[in-house]
């Protein structure tokens, strides 16, 4: 027979092994990965990154609350999963920090609900990506990696922010590989959080791309982001 726990007040099913709240427990546990283990998502953020998100975004702040409200607006019941997300606004705003505290969000969330504890580099700028693609061709390439390899990846991680969208020259081979990553990832129902200086118009306009902006207009939610703090 099915419980309702007094705590976090959602619905469970106890077992023989298990009569407590699983999702208390599960949160009990992101705590003390978050304290213990040098693989949690948090060390996975750039340094700077790092310092200000324990500044700006611990639960005591309205920042962790803005992140909070917008990460169970991003929840989409009927797909099961959390829609992506178009954030722009002008340099300086602080907005890879805020895609940062939403990714830590999700994940916690995933993690309560059971879906596992995720390892990986969730941050990419463009340059990040098309480096490691370029690697790949290189004579002297030491890596197992391929080109098929580092898509085939991102393209599976459960949430990923692309960041500086409209920072690539436009050309044919950048245009090609964006798509293959935005329009893979938005086939699949993965949550991406992309960032720009530049409003879904102007980065249509910058980059003379419809299909990489139409398949981010269809999956995202488009927010513009000021700094809180």
């Amino acid at each position: 027979m099915s419980k309702v726990c007094e705590v976090c007040g959602k619905v469970y099913l106890p077992t023989e092994e298990q009569q407590s709240c699983p999702f208390c427990r599960r949160e009990r546990e992101w705590e003390k990965l978050k304290s213990m283990s040098p693989n949690f998502i948090f060390n996975a953020f750039p340094r700077g990154f790092q310092k200000t998100l324990l500044k700006y975004y611990h639960k005591d702040t309205k920042n962790y609350q803005a992140v909070t409200k917008l990460v169970q607006k991003m929840y989409n019941e009927e797909d099961n999963c959390y829609q992506s997300l178009f954030l722009y606004g002008d340099t300086g705003e602080g907005k890879t920090t805020f895609a940062c505290a939403l990714v830590e969000e999700i994940l916690r969330l995933m993690f309560i609900n059971g879906e596992g504890y995720f390892e990986y580099k969730p941050l990419y700028t463009l340059y990040d990506f098309f480096c490691a693609l370029k690697k790949t061709y290189t004579t002297f390439n030491s890596f197992s990696e391929t080109e098929q390899s580092i898509l085939t990846k991102l393209e599976n991680v459960p949430v990923l922010i692309v960041d500086d969208l409209g920072i690539e020259k436009g050309t044919e081979w950048e245009m090609y590989m964006l798509y293959g990553l935005v329009n893979n990832r938005s086939r699949e129902l993965r949550t991406t959080i992309y960032t720009s200086n530049y409003s879904l118009e102007q980065l249509a306009e910058k980059i003379q791309n419809d299909r990489i902006v139409s398949r981010i207009m269809t999956t995202s939610i488009v927010m513009k982001h000021t700094r809180k703090y």
